[in-house]
Formats: structure tokens, sequence, C-alpha cells
């Protein structure tokens, strides 16, 4: 290590944040994915999904289901382009988004 030159840990975490910002993390197998590099798991979604208790199909459809929502608001102005009008969003909706994040946040932070 030379004079001045920042320590190792600080140079891979560095890298890290540099290499990991060009990725969304938004749907299952992205954020698997992105888990792979802290936590040698086969089957991630299930052992989250049985720790949230929930089913993992569900787990991961809505998780999905709340990854493409978020792009219509972000690149499509949450509309429907042939209809020029606005997706309808119920409060229902925004707690099934809200839970299914929580969810899969929680089971994460227990399992990992």
């Amino acid at each position: 290590i030379q004079a001045g030159a920042a320590p190792a840990a600080q140079v891979f975490e560095s890298f890290i944040i540099k290499r990991l910002s060009r990725y969304s993390f938004q749907k299952p197998k992205e954020i698997a994915d992105g888990l792979s590099y802290i936590w040698n798991q086969n089957d991630k979604w299930q052992l989250i999904a049985d720790h949230s208790g929930i089913n993992k199909r569900q787990l991961t459809t809505n998780l999905s289901l709340v990854a493409e929502r978020r792009n219509a608001i972000v690149h499509q102005v949450d509309s429907l382009p042939s209809f020029h009008s606005k997706l309808p969003i119920s409060s229902a909706d925004v707690q099934q988004a809200k839970d299914t994040v929580s969810r899969t946040v929680q089971g994460i932070e227990a399992l990992v």
C-alpha cells in the first residue's frame, strides 16, 4: 500500500458501490442475484417466503407487480398510452405493495 492510499476495505467498498449502482434490484431475479453477493443460498425466495408466511410464487408475483407499477409510474406517467388515462390505484393496492415490500425486507434482514 502506498503512502496516502486508501485502506483496502475502503477501496473494495467503493468498487462494490460503483459496480452495484448499475443494477436496479427491483424484480425477484435481480434481487436474488444481488443477494448472492452476500448470501450463499440456492433457493432464497423459498426461504424468504417461508419466513414471511406467504407462498413463494405469490411473493415473487407480488414483487414483480410492485416493480411493474413503479416502472409504469416512472416511465409511462402511470397511464395507458392507448387510452390517455391514468391507471387506477386503490388504497388496497397500495397496502398490498407496502405489505409485500415490508415482508420481503423483514425476511431478508432475518435470514441474511
